[in-house]
């Protein structure tokens, strides 16, 4: 840290030395990363890049959401509004390096009254003018050209901003287009869960047709039939709040979510990612892009700064005709040149405290560029982690449920021939039941962390798609959430 900070004012250095301002080469790494992720990992399958991480689940519905996303989100045409408005202001800094030529037009009039002894005299004057005023500062010390780089790489970072929208949208809308698969699975598994119940309640009738039970097991085995259908409309009203999700991310109104065709299930999960090395994530993720960029904006206008202490020299000139008739106005051909110096002496101090104030933000600019990629190797570490344990807990749910789908098996025959009472089966098929509602809750929970680890290794997910945002050109990309089909 103390390294880079030495670099960046070592520039400010070179600024009073005479040196033109230019933007530090901040190192790749702002700390000492280590030399992999604790994690193996495998390459991504053939065509799909760490910007376009969800094509690797295989289902084009879910491409042709994320390109209508992309294309329609508003909170994205706000972020790419921003970014106009930034190279706007490049153009506007970039202005200053040109000399400014005015055209300039006068007429005057004017009338005169004096008194003499005859009597009082009136005289009119009049003057024209045409003629063109040029004036340009020498940016000698290269404080211009500092302002116009720290506004550049201001513009730079407004970009990578955007793209962190990107794949902010792309993983939201592939969590929304989970969630409805996990919706659409649990929908159907709880209402074979209700079938099984209603198939037992039937076996418990007729245990009480024949004298061997109890009117007590045949409705406790319907009052948990009744309770799984219950579920059933929440669990309709959750799908349809992840279809609303994906049609507000559009940018499209809430009556789009009933034309969106959804997934039925959950995917396999693919193989963990390549990953890289830690030091790689200043190259794949745009915020941390836009952190490094800010840095340099700060370096470069802590230069001007320093420029702003020194002498400026200015030019200015003019050509044009005047005379005090139209008639006339061609025959006075006049010109003015002038060269100007100004060596600020006092200002209060203002000039050096403003040295002061932007070598601070540089500091600041490095410490929460060091603070994001912390950050940054933390969540995939943590990703990493929580799938790991995901998964390990995973594994520990499929050998209950083995044992448990035993256990009723036995419990059923068992209770068929009288050996065991109603209450022990039903406890069996309750802990069944549970366990299978844990196990898909459990793998939905797994997608989470994995989309976590794609988002966390960042990348641009509008690089995938060969015309720009917003044009209906866009690979996969439309307005319209119906085309997901």
């Amino acid at each position: 840290m103390s390294e880079r900070t030495l670099l960046l004012r070592g520039l400010v250095v070179c600024a009073v030395a005479g040196c033109a301002p230019r933007a530090t080469t901040i190192p790749d790494a702002t700390v000492e990363a280590p030399a992999a992720f604790s994690a193996p990992s495998e390459p991504l399958p053939d065509g799909v890049g760490a910007g376009d991480w969800w094509r690797a689940i295989g289902d084009p519905r879910l491409d042709a959401l994320v390109g209508a996303v992309l294309a329609g989100s508003p909170t994205l045409a706000a972020a790419d509004a921003r970014l106009a408005q930034a190279d706007a202001a490049v153009r506007v800094a970039g202005g200053a390096l040109w000399p400014t030529v005015n055209l300039e037009a006068n007429a005057a009039r004017a009338r005169t009254l004096q008194a003499t002894p005859a009597g009082t005299q009136a005289s009119t004057n009049g003057r024209l003018s045409l003629s063109l005023a040029a004036s340009y500062e020498l940016d000698v010390w290269g404080r211009i050209r500092g302002q116009r780089a720290a506004v550049a790489y201001d513009r730079d970072a407004a970009a990578d901003d955007a793209a962190a929208v990107a794949v902010s949208l792309t993983a939201e809308t592939v969590e929304a287009w989970l969630d409805a698969a996990f919706h659409s699975e649990r929908e159907a598994l709880t209402a074979r869960q209700a079938a099984t119940n209603r198939q037992l309640q039937e076996l418990a009738v007729e245990r009480l047709s024949m004298g061997l039970g109890v009117a007590a097991d045949a409705l406790q085995q319907r009052q948990a039939a009744e309770a799984l259908d219950a579920q059933l409309p929440l669990i309709g009203a959750a799908r349809t709040g992840a279809a609303l999700r994906i049609a507000a991310l559009t940018g499209e109104a809430p009556d789009a979510a009933a034309r969106i065709e959804l997934p039925t299930s959950l995917p396999a999960l693919p193989p963990t990612p390549e990953l890289g090395v830690p030091a790689d994530l200043l190259l794949g993720r745009p915020d941390l892009h836009a952190a490094m960029r800010r840095a340099h904006a700060a370096d470069a206008r802590a230069a001007a700064a320093v420029a702003d202490r020194l002498p400026s020299i200015r030019l200015s000139g003019s050509i044009g005709l005047q005379a005090s008739s139209l008639a006339d106005l061609f025959d006075d051909f006049v010109w003015n040149l002038a060269v100007g110096l100004v060596q600020p002496l006092i200002d209060g101090g203002r000039r050096s405290a403003e040295v002061d104030r932007t070598t601070a933000v540089v500091d600041e600019r490095l410490a929460q560029l060091r603070g994001a990629l912390i950050a940054a190797m933390r969540e995939v570490e943590d990703a990493l982690a929580r799938e790991a344990g995901q998964r390990a807990y995973l594994d520990e749910i499929d050998t209950q449920l083995g044992t448990a789908r035993t256990t009723l098996d036995v419990m059923r025959v068992q209770f068929g021939r009288g050996g065991v009472d109603y209450p022990r089966v039903l406890v069996a098929q309750q802990t069944l039941e549970r366990l299978e509602q844990e196990r898909l809750a459990a793998i939905r929970t797994l997608w989470s962390y994995r989309v976590a680890l794609y988002r966390a290794l960042g990348g641009d997910p509008r690089s995938y798609f060969s015309a720009a945002p917003g044009s209906p050109e866009a690979a996969g990309s439309t307005t319209d959430p119906t085309a997901a089909r």
